[in-house]
């Protein structure tokens, strides 16, 4: 970080007063939901077509709907503020957003198949990028079942196992379903879930061509009430998956 800079940061960034220790920037301003936020988000309205907020007092309507775009959203607002674009100019802009603008494929892509929702995001994961795109599905869609598929998260070293655990208790905790695609990390997924105390169901299967033998065999079975997240590093080649669903929808 460049020395006298400006550095722009969410509000719950959890090493936040140990980036204040260390950077050399100037100035760090923070936006969030938090009453400490610089760039405070506040009222925040959503239907099936847009969603309403304010950010310090000033008023928003964008198409974003799902809790991590506006996240993404609210930040690039912040920065843009910071670089000079007025309120008027950024309120504008953003209620002009399309559906394009705010979905992209491989990134919490929601799509509508014949028999169940779809959310594709499959351009990456890590641990924290897969909670955080399950406390959104969990928010938008609290009274559906969430499905999880599942590939191996890379690129996290020697504590890779115990990661891969982790994220499959936090699953479990939240109630939901775990088909997890391959071997070795992947049945970490499962391990981590099976030794929560909760009810789970949490299971493997070895290629794309199996998921629907294992969505049939849930109980109940996979139905179009369901949400189906497709999520793994781009390593797991999890867009094969989303070819899968695409072919039994036909």
């Amino acid at each position: 970080m460049e020395s006298g800079g400006i550095l722009l940061v969410p509000e719950d960034l959890k090493h936040l007063e140990l980036v204040k220790e260390v950077s050399a920037v100037r100035t760090i301003y923070t936006y969030g939901k938090s009453a400490q936020a610089d760039y405070q988000i506040k009222h925040l309205q959503s239907n099936t077509k847009n969603t309403a907020f304010t950010m310090s007092g000033q008023p928003f309507i964008t198409p974003a709907i799902n809790p991590l775009a506006l996240e993404n959203l609210s930040g690039a607002i912040a920065a843009l503020h910071l670089s000079g674009l007025s309120w008027q100019d950024l309120q504008q802009q953003t209620q002009n957003l399309n559906d394009q603008d705010v979905q992209e494929k491989g990134r919490m892509h929601c799509m509508q198949m014949a028999h169940w929702t779809v959310v594709d995001s499959t351009y990456n994961s890590n641990p924290c990028s897969l909670k955080k795109v399950v406390d959104s599905l969990k928010a938008m869609y609290h009274q559906h079942r969430l499905i999880a598929v599942l590939g191996e998260m890379a690129e996290l070293g020697e504590h890779a196992e115990t990661l891969h655990q982790e994220c499959g208790s936090y699953l479990a905790k939240h109630d939901v379903v775990i088909l997890a695609l391959g071997q070795d990390l992947a049945q970490s997924y499962i391990e981590g879930a099976l030794q929560t105390q909760h009810h789970v169901t949490a299971k493997s299967f070895q290629k794309p061509e199996d998921l629907m033998e294992c969505l049939l065999q849930l109980s109940p079975p996979a139905s179009e009430n369901d949400i189906i997240l497709v999520k793994g590093s781009l390593s797991a080649s999890m867009d094969r998956i989303i070819d899968a669903l695409w072919s039994f929808a036909k």
